[in-house]
């Protein structure tokens, strides 16, 4: 128990008890508020981690489904293409008709036979089709989605479709394809990028070179890279770990793969907000600490006083009872 009468000791003694007495205030305080800061600190980062993981899982579903969309757009114009060349009107009127609805997304829609020659659209870069891995797949049956095509300023990728003799038949009579721009992309992230300051979102493809725009960086597409590995490891260490991101802020992320070409979601929130609640907590401990021991100085200094004019009331009050007692004796008497 802490002597509270430091003040009446001699002069080397009353130092000893008043650090004496700081320290046993100081060590449970600052270790409590450790405990707490720890406490409210990877409870925020568990709350944090959860928001950006469902963020982020939103995200990945929104660019997988909307390139399945794509797909079932060019399966659904390809029906109605006729190798015979009969129905070309109502197909041309059909594409005009979805692209327009699309805001422009499938300007470049070309249809190939089965020997890859060239029925619909335009080849403005004079592709070679016959060597195009994709076009080869979508004639064996499989649907491709290739690999980012950068040039200047952005990016495409091609989806390649097969287009089957009827619906229900599997053979393939020829290839529907549409280029797809990365700008796309960028629009379908960019809700949560703007929605509160310090989220990013983007796509790395397998080499670690941004397919999608960063914030922190408008000409980052097909020419910044990021070290991926070192990324995932940095997130796979501890799902709660905070890390240094492209731009060195200290961040929580995750990352998801999608299923295209070993493209990779990432979505990141900087760890600002949890440093400012440490450092708020921090400074509110070391103010409690200051003031429990003024309060503990002051009641060194005054208490003992205190506890010596109590002294001096009671024996007053005990001298005035005995004096009555006296007084009543002798009055029997």
């Amino acid at each position: 128990m802490i002597n509270l009468k430091c003040s009446t000791l001699k002069k080397g003694k009353k130092i000893r008890c008043y650090v004496l007495v700081i320290l046993s205030v100081l060590i449970p305080i600052l270790i409590a508020s450790y405990l707490f800061v720890n406490i409210i600190y990877i409870k925020n980062n568990e709350t944090m981690y959860n928001t950006i993981y469902n963020i982020g899982k939103k995200q990945s579903i929104i660019i997988e489904d909307s390139i399945n969309g794509i797909i079932s757009d060019l399966t659904l114009i390809s029906q109605d293409y006729d190798p015979n060349g009969e129905e070309c009107s109502k197909l041309r009127f059909n594409i005009e008709a979805l692209n327009e609805k699309k805001g422009g997304l499938y300007n470049n829609i070309i249809i190939l036979d089965n020997n890859l020659n060239l029925l619909y659209g335009f080849n403005y870069n004079r592709d070679d089709y016959s060597n195009n891995i994709y076009f080869k797949g979508a004639l064996a049956g499989k649907v491709g989605v290739s690999e980012m095509n950068f040039n200047n300023r952005s990016g495409s990728f091609q989806v390649a479709v097969p287009i089957f003799e009827t619906p229900n038949s599997s053979k393939v009579i020829g290839v529907i394809s549409t280029k797809i721009k990365t700008n796309y992309l960028s629009t379908l992230l960019s809700y949560y990028s703007v929605l509160e300051d310090g989220y990013e979102c983007y796509i790395l493809d397998k080499n670690g070179v941004f397919i999608t725009e960063s914030i922190y960086k408008p000409d980052a597409v097909g020419k910044e890279r990021v070290d991926l590995n070192k990324l995932k490891l940095n997130i796979d260490y501890d799902h709660m770990n905070i890390y240094k991101n492209h731009m060195g802020k200290n961040v929580f992320g995750v990352y998801f793969k999608l299923p295209y070409n070993d493209w990779t979601l990432i979505l990141e929130k900087t760890s600002d907000f949890n440093e400012d609640i440490k450092t708020k907590i921090n400074n509110l401990t070391k103010i409690l600490s200051v003031v429990e021991i003024i309060v503990i100085f002051f009641s060194q200094k005054f208490f003992p006083a205190i506890l010596k004019v109590k002294d001096e009331v009671e024996e007053i009050l005990e001298d005035k009872d005995d004096k009555i007692s006296e007084n009543n004796k002798d009055k029997k008497q």
